[in-house]
């Protein structure tokens, strides 16, 4: 599940997908590697927060995510092993935290130096009220939001094998802002929605991994979709309206059934190409580098010519 952007629609189609899919008893869990939150608004949201599972400054996107699925209710830090605090604004951030109270391997960090704050007193404040430990941080110099997949890999591998260990049969990972979601020992993506709203556009049975590198800040979506687009994959275009917020949940469920159809429709179809494969000794291989072009970071599985 990726986006334009942040406020673009993608954990309102996200809980919908997640909600019809565990509704019709298809075990369905979420996933958010990393998730950014505005200081200012993460106060408000402590009480519906678990202190004997949880971080407080997970943010509201990863909370809301989790309690969706009966699975994950209360594993906030799990959904989002990676959390960054931000003020004023998502360029500036104030603090991060990786890993979880249920694992017991979670760290802070924050940027060195500080990022210059206009309201300091407003930022301790509400650091304090959170209870992240900046004192014992760790130093990261620079640190900002798209440094998040360098923090601690270790601790997104962990959450998402201990996420597993709920036997689901299908896991929604959504990304952060604009931002691929990419993790190291991230599994095979079925299907891709992109979301900018109005629009979303469905990527059915796309068969694609994505190649994490060490090291790396975290990777725009739209290049992503563009290759897909450049290899020959048609998305089915739906609309998410603008609609009252009491509306929004049942519109967006009536979205989801229409997004599940087309996923329905492609796992079908690949299942009957599946029985239709030739012998491996008769099977048509690309020529070397074929398959993913140079330097590009999307590997296609399962499409034959």
């Amino acid at each position: 599940m990726v986006g334009d952007g942040t406020e673009a629609g993608k954990s309102t189609v996200a809980m919908a997908v997640i909600r019809l899919l565990n509704r019709n008893g298809v075990r369905t869990i979420p996933m958010k590697p990393y998730s950014a939150s505005q200081l200012t608004l993460l106060p408000d949201r402590l009480a519906i927060r678990d202190p004997a599972r949880t971080a407080p400054e997970v943010g509201g996107d990863a909370m809301r995510l989790a309690r969706t699925s009966p699975l994950t209710d209360g594993y906030f830090d799990l959904v989002a092993p990676i959390s960054v605090v931000c003020h004023p604004t998502f360029r500036t951030t104030i603090a991060a935290r990786s890993g979880s109270l249920l694992l017991g391997n979670m760290a802070y960090y924050r940027p060195e130096p500080a990022w210059p704050q206009p309201e300091p007193e407003i930022v301790a404040d509400a650091i304090g009220k959170l209870g992240v430990p900046l004192d014992r941080a760790r130093p990261w110099p620079g640190l900002n939001f798209r440094d998040a997949p360098r923090l601690d890999q270790a601790a997104v591998r962990a959450a998402y094998r201990r996420l597993l260990t709920l036997k689901p049969h299908t896991m929604v990972i959504e990304g952060a802002g604009a931002f691929l979601p990419s993790f190291d020992g991230m599994p095979t993506i079925d299907h891709l929605i992109h979301v900018q709203r109005p629009a979303v556009r469905v990527y059915a049975g796309i068969g694609a991994r994505l190649r994490f590198e060490p090291g790396r800040q975290l990777v725009p979506a739209a290049p992503f979709v563009d290759r897909l687009e450049a290899r020959g994959y048609r998305p089915a275009a739906f609309v998410l309206p603008e609609v009252a917020e009491d509306d929004l949940a049942r519109v967006a469920e009536a979205l989801a059934a229409d997004i599940l159809a087309v996923f329905d429709r492609a796992e079908s179809l690949r299942g009957r190409l599946q029985r239709l494969r030739p012998p491996r000794w008769l099977r048509w291989r690309a020529p070397p580098g074929d398959a993913t072009g140079s330097g590009q970071p999307l590997k296609t599985e399962g499409r034959r010519s």
